[in-house]
C-alpha cells in the first residue's frame, strides 16, 4: 500500500512508480489535474500491475495552503 500525502504531483508519480502488483494506492496529498502538469505512462504504472487507487480529497487543493487561509 501506498499513501501519497505529500503537496508535490511529483510524490504521486514517485508513489505510483513504488506499487507493487495487486497493491493499493492512496491519494491524499494533491490529486492530479492540479498544480503542475505532469506527464505519466498510466497503463504501466498503474494498470498493468492491477492497483486499486483511491483518493480521499474532499477539498478544493488550496484548503491547506496556509497563503490562502483567511
Amino acid at each position: 500500500m501506498v499513501i501519497q500525502c505529500a503537496k508535490d504531483s511529483a510524490a504521486s508519480v514517485e508513489g505510483l512508480q513504488m506499487m507493487r502488483k495487486l497493491g493499493t494506492y492512496v491519494e491524499v496529498g494533491i490529486p492530479f489535474g492540479f498544480g503542475n502538469k505532469i506527464s505519466i505512462d498510466l497503463p504501466k504504472l498503474g494498470f498493468s500491475k492491477g492497483t486499486r487507487a483511491m483518493s480521499l480529497v474532499a477539498n478544493n487543493p488550496f484548503a491547506f495552503d496556509k497563503r490562502f487561509a483567511s
